[in-house]
């Protein structure tokens, strides 16, 4: 039997922000059904949100060139309220997590997190992301 997101047109777009070599090679392998598509910088992340244009953003904290919240900053004025944003990490502080959710992320997955775990939220965000695109 299918679910809803099998049977769905096009294939579920997923943008990793991840510069740690061996989780992005994990992902990429375990999302196989999915399109992945990796980002490791800061630098150049405009282009790749409103070019590739994800159906959801996991992002890592700490990046080559910044962290999460330099990069939500970058990208504010480029994603569209339909991209869901889960961060994931380690370990955050408390005081941290308000200007995350503000900043558009929807969940805060701390790492390491199950396969199953993770392909769950991203295939319920998709059908959020879905719901509200033009």
């Amino acid at each position: 039997m299918f679910s809803t997101v099998q049977i769905q047109n096009d294939l579920i777009r997923v943008l990793l922000i991840e510069d740690d070599i061996n989780i992005q090679t994990m992902l990429k392998t375990l999302l196989r059904t999915k399109i992945v598509e990796i980002h490791p910088r800061i630098e150049g992340l405009k282009t790749i949100v409103s070019t590739f244009d994800p159906h959801v953003i996991l992002l890592d904290f700490m990046l080559e060139d910044g962290n999460a919240i330099e990069a939500l900053t970058s990208i504010q004025p480029f994603i569209k309220k339909s991209i869901p944003i889960v961060f994931t990490a380690y370990q955050i502080p408390s005081s941290l997590q308000t200007q995350l959710y503000f900043l558009g992320v929807m969940n805060i997955l701390m790492k390491p997190s199950s396969i199953s775990t993770i392909e769950s939220i991203i295939e319920n965000y998709y059908e959020v992301s879905l719901k509200y695109r033009n």
